[in-house]
């Protein structure tokens, strides 16, 4: 049987997708979808590139738009949720907070520092979060700009800047575990952790050598111990840490894998990582193998959620969304 169904109409219709069936179509002006999060098998958002929140009561067969955010400072667009329902959404540099499962949201207000070019946004739990936003200052022709960090302990209503830089937006990714620890990666295969809350940083042991130049896409920790780092990388696309984030190894992927997004695991041995060309990978082992998975379709793909080892949901490039019963097999 199949094994994967695919939309490329924002969830309105949905057709098997057969072995090979793989077809690259003129995307059009079709947004992305940059957010998926499912809270059972039927009721789940989905977020696009135009901040278009959409929701659905039968596992993403049909989608009604529930929100949208007028254009605004920025298209880092992203969904987070508690096991409460209590969660955070960023869309066009907009914040804001729903305490149903993303059925209402309250708009917060914000610093000016992150009201002007909100980039990315973590809570650990319904109190405890942080922002980031580059602070630019102009010298002559020459623009330079630098990560700040800030904090919140009263889920979003007010916040704190932090003290130290924490370098470039733009090459940038972070990842808090709990309210005190953190850890960021930036360009060069640099990794920091933090046990004071994001206030200072120290450096995290990597097996990469010191002239690499890779910048990380996207930092993931599933528990305490089990972190995963993306990287714009030809030699080195995946790293791991078992550790909670003091040391880093390169994680051995199937040839010619990059351009990787995004990866969710839904316990220490089982995941998946989506990226460019309608790649789909599985491991059932941590990450010591991976399996590639037909997709069906040549579009990037920029998100995945799974809710268990056979409900998982995949979206990309032109309002692509992708679904398996089966965990893709």
């Amino acid at each position: 049987g199949e094994h994967w169904y695919s939309s490329r109409d924002e969830g309105r219709s949905w057709s098997a997708l057969p072995g090979g069936q793989a077809g690259v179509v003129d995307p059009g002006f079709t947004p992305s979808i940059s957010g998926l999060w499912f809270f059972d098998a039927k009721r789940g958002l989905a977020l696009d590139t135009q901040g278009t929140l959409m929701d659905t009561d039968d596992g993403g067969r049909s989608w009604a738009p529930r929100l949208t955010t007028a254009s605004g400072a920025g298209s880092h667009n992203s969904l987070q949720f508690m096991a409460d329902g209590t969660g955070w959404m960023l869309a066009q540099g907009v914040l804001r907070r729903s305490t149903d499962q993303g059925r209402h949201w309250q708009s917060l207000a914000l610093p000016s520092a992150l009201q002007r070019s909100l980039r990315w946004v973590q809570f650990v739990d319904a109190q405890h979060g942080w922002a980031a936003a580059p602070v630019c200052s102009q010298s002559g022709q020459l623009i330079s700009c630098e990560t700040r960090l800030h904090a919140t302990i009263n889920g979003g209503l007010s916040w704190t800047e932090l003290p130290d830089v924490v370098g470039d937006i733009d090459y940038w990714a972070a990842h808090f575990i709990n309210p005190s620890t953190g850890v960021r990666a930036s360009w060069g295969g640099q990794v920091w952790r933090s046990t004071d809350g994001g206030r200072s940083w120290q450096p995290s042991q990597t097996d990469r050598p010191s002239d690499d130049f890779a910048s990380p896409n996207t930092l993931r920790f599933f528990g305490p111990d089990n972190g995963w780092l993306l990287r714009n990388s030809v030699q080195a696309p995946l790293m791991r840490s078992t550790d909670g984030g003091r040391s880093w190894r390169t994680v051995p992927l199937p040839a010619g894998m990059s351009g990787l997004s995004e990866l969710h695991f839904i316990d220490a041995q089982r995941g998946w990582l989506v990226g460019a060309g309608g790649v789909i990978l599985r491991t059932d082992d941590g990450g010591s193998s991976w399996v590639k998975q037909d997709s069906g379709t040549e579009r990037a793909l920029w998100t995945v959620f799974a809710l268990d080892d056979g409900t998982v949901w995949v979206g990309g490039q032109a309002g692509t969304l992708l679904s398996s019963a089966t965990g893709g097999r």
